[in-house]
Order: C-alpha cells, then sequence, then structure tokens
C-alpha cells in the first residue's frame, strides 16, 4: 500500500511518517514558517490525541531547531578561529548529528533541513566559513 494511501486512511501511517510530515510541515516556507504544526497535523490526521498532536509538535520544531543550530554553530566557530570547512565535510557532520538525535529524519528531510540552515547561516554571514 503507497503512501498516499495510507494518508488518505486507508492505513494509518507509522510514527516515522507522522514525524517526518511534521518535519516537513515545521520547515515550510511562507505564512506557515516557524508556526506550530499543531492544526496542520490535526487537519490530516484526526484520528490523533491533543497529547500526541503536541508531541509531534515538539519533537518535530526541535529537530529542526537541532539541524538548524548545528550547521550555525559549527560555521560561527570556524569564523571565529579564522577557519574554513568544506560543504561537504559539514553536510556528512550534520548528518550524523541529526540522525543520532533523531534517527527518524528522512534523507529528503534532512536535506531540506541542511538547505534552510545553509541560507540562514550564509543570510548572518557565516557562508565565508566555507571552502570554495
Amino acid at each position: 500500500m503507497s503512501f498516499l494511501d495510507r494518508l488518505l486512511g486507508r492505513e494509518r501511517p507509522s510514527r516515522e511518517e507522522l514525524l517526518n510530515v511534521g518535519l516537513r510541515l515545521a520547515m515550510e516556507w511562507g505564512m506557515n514558517w516557524l508556526q506550530p504544526i499543531n492544526q496542520r497535523i490535526a487537519k490530516r490526521f484526526s484520528y490523533l490525541t491533543s497529547d500526541e498532536i503536541e508531541e509531534l509538535n515538539t519533537t518535530c520544531r526541535a529537530a529542526m531547531r537541532a539541524g538548524h543550530d548545528f550547521i550555525y554553530a559549527t560555521l560561527e566557530r570556524a569564523t571565529d578561529s579564522g577557519e574554513t570547512i568544506a560543504e561537504a565535510k559539514l553536510h556528512s557532520a550534520f548528518e550524523a548529528h541529526v540522525k543520532g538525535h533523531y534517527e527518524w529524519v528522512s534523507t529528503k528531510n534532512l536535506h531540506h533541513m541542511f538547505g534552510q540552515g545553509m541560507y540562514y547561516a550564509w543570510k548572518d554571514g557565516l557562508g565565508e566559513a566555507l571552502k570554495t
């Protein structure tokens, strides 16, 4: 049975799938950026209790923050010490860090989270720490 079938209620998604949907919602740009995911999760998965929804919100937003913070802190340390880091090395360390704390994060969400974290670090002037 496909993921879409499960989302349409034909079969309930696994916890890992719920977490990855929640993380994707937490990383949305636009009017939902940095907003709680509770209402959007409740709309998609009406069978979840309010406690389950809040736990998904808390976990997904914490995973997103952990990934973004790792990139920012790593590039900030490199900048402060006058060093550089190869993007591939940063990406590898980022994946190990996130998966070490949130093993359920999908490859697709990892790449999206890395891109967002890099954008915010670059926007704040930390991109100079990357090797070209």
